[in-house]
């Protein structure tokens, strides 16, 4: 139990250092992947707990308050909520009482960096200046108990704690919803002035309710018993609840829920992912567990393939769901083994709608060629796709066009033989002067590109043309501009 306390001193008897950690842990908030903190409303013996490993070792933070909540809006300012508010301004080495935080918070939301509201007992505070003072906005009967507040933008807010409250003008007036479902609320989550989320106090009924009008009407989702307190991934649609001694999962904004309750020990109090697939969770005794998603699906890609068109590759690939992708890289093989960079696509971030996307490769050679997508997230993690192949087993006399055009100050020209055969490919002024020879020799059957540079050239329009020993010729305009 918390009871037990094991100190060791190694060298001198002046520094000791606690060997069980016990503490009864309220909540946990990371930073970064590697650096967080828990918390404990115990005064003794220290209350605030730091990893800067992604949790194998914590150190008590000396002189640091205790609480039972736990939030930064950065890597340097936080905020520690219990009788008052604390607030650190160098990543939690040193904390102070802001103005006005004197009256506490069980609960501290910033809809951005400066907007920010704390509950406590009866009492609403705002801060409008990163925490720094916080006034009284709001004070309901002694018999309301806040719980929880949330604010899908800075206008629209709502409370839990026994009815919910309403705010539409950012907390200036608060309105008692007295005609709800919900009752004994004791969190809440809006994703818009539409959409939300209350968690009822029950332990045995439906406990999780859902608007999609503003609070005007609610719908209980029967997959969730005990609901209590919300904790969300950094992408909104994957979020976790806990609740009593039972704890769900969803991946797609709550349409579907999984329960690991059998999963984890019993005791969680609180859970907080620095990403998308890893979090924290902290409980009683000095519980701390790490959580690897191995659920989560990034990106779904369903379609990926490639057509060979005018001496051209034209990729293509569709996802029907994205989460926090930053884009694709592409890669291009000639031998399955040797891999080339040729571009990048920007992706669509987070949506639920199927997305298409396209590239052209203009460099090809050979007559098999292999590409691959690597899939990037906005914090870095990555999947690559299955490789595609495609294979140019018909090929005809053919010149491209260069790329890109105009040219500045190289070209790249591309052509095309069906047999070996023997190349001239010139490039003509506009007076029709041969001013280079860009290829004058045999070559074997394939697809091939030329990179032409054209730095000692003056801007204006060219000519190149292709001849064979097999009677192709052809000939196309090339604009240099510098």
């Amino acid at each position: 139990g918390t009871g037990l306390k094991l100190w060791k001193a190694e060298g001198s008897y002046d520094v000791w250092k606690r060997m069980i950690i016990n503490d009864n842990f309220a909540d946990v908030f990371f930073t970064s992947e590697q650096k967080g903190f828990v918390v404990s409303p115990s005064y003794e013996y220290g209350s605030l707990y730091k990893t800067n490993d992604s949790g194998i070792s914590w150190n008590v933070v000396n002189g640091a308050p205790s609480g039972n909540e736990l939030l930064f809006l950065d890597s340097l300012t936080g905020f520690v909520g219990s009788y008052q508010i604390n607030k650190t301004t160098d990543g939690g080495v040193t904390w102070y009482v802001p103005n006005g935080g004197q009256g506490g918070a069980g609960k501290i939301f910033f809809v951005n960096q400066e907007i920010g509201w704390a509950v406590r007992s009866n009492v609403i505070y705002k801060s409008t200046d990163r925490g720094e003072n916080w006034f009284t906005q709001f004070t309901a009967p002694a018999s309301v108990h806040f719980t929880s507040i949330n604010f899908s933008d800075t206008l629209y807010g709502w409370v839990s704690g026994g009815r919910p409250y309403k705010t539409t003008d950012g907390g200036n007036n608060w309105i008692q919803q007295t005609n709800t479902i919900i009752w004994n609320s004791d969190d809440v989550y809006f994703t818009n002035t539409d959409s939300g989320w209350f968690a009822k106090y029950s332990s045995i009924n439906n406990s999780l309710f859902k608007t999609i009008d503003g609070g005007l009407t609610w719908t209980g989702i029967p997959e969730v018993i005990g609901a209590r307190k919300f904790y969300f991934f950094p992408d909104p649609i994957h979020w976790v609840i806990i609740g009593f001694s039972q704890y769900y999962i969803t991946n797609d904004y709550s349409n579907t829920w999984y329960e690991f309750t059998n999963d984890v020990p019993t005791g969680i109090n609180s859970f907080y992912a620095p990403t998308n697939i890893q979090g924290y969770a902290v409980g009683s005794l000095g519980l701390v567990l790490s959580y690897n998603d191995t659920t989560y699906i990034p990106v779904e890609l369903i379609d990926f393939s490639a057509e060979y068109t005018d001496n051209k590759i034209h990729l293509s690939w569709i996802t029907i769901t994205e989460i926090n992708n930053l884009g694709f890289e592409l890669f291009r093989s000639y031998d399955n083994n040797n891999w080339v960079k040729i571009g990048f696509v920007r992706g669509a971030g987070t949506t639920t709608e199927k997305s298409e996307y396209s590239f052209i490769d203009h460099k090809i050679y050979g007559s098999k060629i292999y590409y691959q997508i690597k899939q990037i997230d906005f914090n870095g993690t990555f999947e690559y796709s299955t490789i595609i192949e495609i294979e140019i087993s018909s090929l005809n006399f053919y010149l491209s066009q260069n790329y890109p055009n105009p040219a500045n100050p190289i070209a790249n020209i591309s052509f095309t033989l069906p047999q070996k055969s023997f190349v001239e490919i010139n490039l003509y002024s506009i007076n029709g002067e041969l001013v280079k020879q860009i290829l004058n020799e045999e070559k074997e059957k394939g697809i091939y590109n030329l990179e032409v540079k054209l730095n000692d050239f003056a801007s204006g329009v060219y000519f190149y043309k292709m001849t064979t020993d097999k009677g192709f010729y052809d000939v196309k305009k090339l604009v240099l501009l510098k």
